[in-house]
C-alpha cells in the first residue's frame, strides 16, 4: 500500500499544530502561574494555612508555627488589630518577635481555625500590593474565644528581593458569620 504524499504532509502538519498548541498553552500557563497576582494569592493562602493551629496538632509542630507564619512578614510588620485583641497585640512588631510571639500563642491556644479564605481585592503597583481578604476564623483559648466570626483583613504587601512577597501591614475587623 502506497501512502499519498499529501496525506503524509497533512499528518506532519497535524503533529506540528498539536505541538505548537501545547507549547503555547504551556507558555500561557507559565505566564499566569508566575504573574505577580497569582504569586501574591498563593502567598496569602499559604500564610493563612501556616497560621492555623488544629486542636490535634502536637507540641513540636506548635512550637515551629511562629517561624512558619513569620516568613510571610516584612522585617517590620504594622498591625491594626480588632477591638477584642487591641490590648494583647502590639501596633508594630519585628519579624523575629512575631515568630516568637506566634510560637507562644500556638503552644497556648486550643485551636486556631482559619477556613474559607476569599480574596476580595488585589491591587498591584510595581513592588507593592494591597490585598483584602475574608476568612472564617475561630481562636479558642482555654477560657474564651477572642475571635469567632469573619475576619475582614486589609493588608499591604511588598516584594522583598530575598523573601518574595511579604506582608508589611495588616488591619482587620471581625464581623459575625
Amino acid at each position: 500500500m502506497q501512502v499519498c504524499p499529501s496525506s503524509a504532509t497533512f499528518g506532519t502538519m497535524n503533529r506540528r499544530v498539536i505541538v505548537i498548541t501545547a507549547m503555547l498553552a504551556l507558555v500561557a500557563f507559565g505566564a499566569w502561574w508566575f504573574s505577580p497576582a497569582e504569586r501574591i494569592k498563593r502567598r496569602v493562602h499559604a500564610m493563612i494555612d501556616a497560621a492555623a493551629v488544629p486542636a490535634t496538632m502536637g507540641n513540636l509542630s506548635r512550637s515551629t508555627r511562629g517561624h512558619d507564619v513569620a516568613k510571610f512578614f516584612a522585617p517590620s510588620l504594622e498591625i491594626v488589630s480588632s477591638d477584642s485583641l487591641r490590648d494583647d497585640v502590639p501596633a508594630e512588631i519585628r519579624r523575629d518577635e512575631a515568630a516568637s510571639l506566634y510560637a507562644g500563642v500556638a503552644r497556648y491556644v486550643r485551636e486556631v481555625s482559619l477556613v474559607d479564605p476569599e480574596i476580595t481585592r488585589l491591587d498591584i503597583a510595581g513592588d507593592s500590593a494591597e490585598v483584602d481578604f475574608i476568612v472564617d476564623a475561630i481562636v479558642q483559648l482555654s477560657n474564651r474565644r477572642p475571635i469567632d466570626g469573619l475576619l475582614h483583613a486589609r493588608t499591604r504587601w511588598t516584594r522583598d528581593p530575598e523573601h518574595g512577597w511579604v506582608m508589611e501591614r495588616i488591619e482587620w475587623v471581625e464581623s459575625p458569620r
